[in-house]
């Protein structure tokens, strides 16, 4: 069994920035005859920065990502509309 899904963090707050981390969430089972292993991950991948100056998403690197990339993350659509 194998779930990967994103999530957002919790907003942080600087000034006048707000900066929401979206974090990947990795879980993953396996069995055979005799035992069962599992393992389990959770980090950012990326960071929704909301400034003065706009929104934007940087990826871990700094680089900025088009949005559309992570549409999915429950909660990034309604702070980028508002």
């Amino acid at each position: 069994m194998k779930l990967e899904s994103l999530d957002s963090g919790q907003i942080i707050t600087v000034g006048e920035i707000k900066i929401l981390p979206i974090i990947r969430v990795h879980i993953s089972c396996q069995d055979n005859d005799r035992t069962v292993f599992g393992f389990a991950s959770k980090g950012p991948v990326a960071f929704l920065v909301i400034s003065p100056q706009g929104k934007r998403i940087l990826n871990l690197d700094g680089e900025e990502v088009p949005i559309g990339q992570y549409e999915e993350v429950r909660g990034l659509r309604e702070l980028l509309q508002s």
